[in-house]
């Protein structure tokens, strides 16, 4: 029987010409995922679990992989949506998303991945010791937590999962938007807008909004905190999300990015070492005191970066890689369980090996290799070959 993402009796329109390119930097944005968690364990910052020794080398990469890696998911996501409401109805479209993110996120993603993740980050803190009856953390983690209640994760921790549920979220939140921009009229604005942007360099002008975000959010709050949310403030994502989406409703503006891609290549790269040089000499003082101007300016350079990441990505993807393979087609279907099963196994992972006497390197090396091993083992023989196994992971069912 087919899925109802398959059945396509009642889809609005015929489906468009598949993004290759799109497939292609999601799937390499998931490997980029896996290996800026597995340097998290020895960053100086606080995580699940640390090594025996951390270094502050460390954070150069964890800087530069911040910089773009959850604001292209969340571009990548904008453009999805874009195209997929060409041929499914907001009904249709939020079926999808529901069976596609929150059935994985409310069944495994809750109950079999964090729940790991959250003994092991419980133990490695203090809160429980080290032989605390693993049987026991289960009853409690159950009955302790509001299941399906409270805001914003139902009452349970979900860690590297946050990025589902907020995607579903957005999804949810600004689907009237995207339908109305889809409409005849939503059109027709969309081509006025460009009008204001018809000079290719204007599209560096839309990080204004995400400037001033990052400049007003107080770091310390919240939605303002800069570790909860993948090296970005919270509401800086939807207004990607929504960034995404019109880059791709407007040839104006994919010509631009087209246009721009090797010029925002090297301002992306000159403006990431340039923050990173301040910040080696001069340590964390460079960003100053919250409100002040020298905050301000370098939260926007920051955010100017960024963006230009974002462009300098989306057009080496639709330069080099705008072609499918049976390997696209392998890694595209799997990366939603690729993302959901990373981060566990690598804080199951790391916790054996933390405390090892041996240097950071071959031990980060093992870390990465031993994680894609058990990612691709429990992909292929414990998910993708069974139908129910499958549909907890968001992924369509085999065809007979």
């Amino acid at each position: 029987m087919q899925n109802t993402l398959d059945n396509t009796s009642d889809i609005k329109a015929s489906k468009p010409p598949r993004r290759h390119d799109l497939d292609w930097i999601r799937v390499l944005a998931t490997f980029a995922v896996i290996i800026f968690h597995t340097m998290r364990m020895f960053d100086p910052d606080d995580w699940e679990v640390k090594n025996n020794m951390t270094s502050d080398l460390v954070m150069i990469f964890i800087f530069f992989w911040a910089q773009w890696m959850m604001p292209i998911f969340f571009t990548i996501s904008g453009a999805s949506t874009y195209y997929a409401l060409g041929f499914r109805s907001p009904i249709q479209f939020l079926k999808a998303r529901t069976v596609r993110i929150m059935v994985p996120l409310l069944t495994v993603g809750i109950f079999v991945l964090s729940l790991p993740q959250d003994y092991i980050n419980k133990v490695t803190h203090g809160v429980i010791p080290p032989d605390f009856p693993i049987m026991e953390f289960i009853s409690m983690y159950v009955t302790q937590n509001k299941p399906f209640l409270g805001f914003p994760y139902f009452g349970y921790p979900t860690y590297h999962l946050w990025y589902l549920y907020f995607l579903f979220v957005f999804s949810l939140v600004l689907l009237p938007i995207f339908v109305y921009l889809k409409s005849e009229s939503g059109t027709a604005l969309i081509a006025r807008i460009s009008n204001l942007f018809n000079r290719s360099w204007t599209i560096y002008l839309w990080v204004i909004p995400i400037c001033v975000i990052t400049t007003l959010l107080d770091p310390t709050t919240d939605l303002g905190n800069l570790n909860y949310y993948g090296g970005w403030s919270l509401p800086v994502y939807p207004i990607i999300f929504i960034m995404g989406f019109l880059l791709v409703s407007h040839e104006r503006f994919e010509k631009a990015v087209h246009a721009q891609g090797k010029i925002a290549l090297v301002f992306s790269i000159i403006t990431y070492l340039g923050l990173m040089i301040m910040f080696i000499v001069l340590g964390d003082e460079i960003f100053g005191t919250y409100g002040t101007p020298i905050y301000a300016l370098l939260m926007s350079l920051r955010a100017f970066s960024m963006w230009c990441f974002m462009i300098a990505i989306l057009y080496l993807g639709k330069k080099y890689f705008s072609y499918t393979s049976p390997r696209l087609q392998y890694f595209s279907e799997g990366s939603l369980p690729y993302y959901m099963l990373h981060q566990t196994i690598i804080v199951i992972i790391g916790y054996q090996i933390a405390q090892w006497h041996i240097g950071i390197l071959p031990k980060w090396i093992l870390l990465v290799i031993t994680t894609f091993i058990g990612i691709m083992v429990i992909y292929e023989y414990g998910i993708r070959r069974f139908n129910p196994i499958r549909f907890l992971f968001g992924l369509k069912p085999l065809k007979k």
